[in-house]
């Protein structure tokens, strides 16, 4: 659905349990231990409240963070195992990959044809702007131009 179609559906059919949430939590608020879990993740909600209900007035904002995890979860499987990796500046380097290739990953572009593309240019002469259109999010939008013509 669109963002708009998501709001509206969102406005129709969450809003009503959205405050009935919010009076649920501001009532456990005044049974609970201000210093137990409990009490720390009800006054969390309710100093964020405002920013919580974004949810509610913008459809293309999730309730969740899943889709960040997901991409993260691939890296953070395999930190021990890169723990040792060899030399200190081939951490940074390894790390630099991973999110290209996350990257890569997330906007629905070949990790292959990205890179060739990439590695035939000469970065050491290439200009600011030049280099800005090596990013994979250029590249994709410059794949979906491409398919779109």
């Amino acid at each position: 659905m669109a963002p708009a179609e998501v709001e509206a559906y969102r406005q129709k059919h969450v809003a009503v349990k959205w405050k009935w949430l919010g009076q649920l939590i501001r009532s456990q608020a005044q049974t609970v231990l201000p210093k137990s879990p409990m009490g720390k993740a009800c006054t969390y909600a309710i100093n964020n409240w405002q920013y919580l209900s974004n949810y509610l007035e913008h459809g293309e904002v999730q309730i969740d963070n899943n889709l960040m995890e997901n991409c993260i979860r691939p890296t953070k499987i395999g930190a021990k195992n890169w723990l040792f990796i060899g030399h200190l500046d081939a951490g940074q380097r390894s790390a630099i990959i991973y999110s290209v290739l996350i990257s890569c990953q997330r906007l629905g572009v070949d990790p292959d044809t990205y890179l060739t593309e990439v590695f035939a240019v000469d970065t050491t002469t290439a200009t600011d702007e030049q280099i800005a259109e090596l990013t994979p999010r250029a590249f994709a939008a410059r794949q979906q131009s491409k398919n779109s013509d």
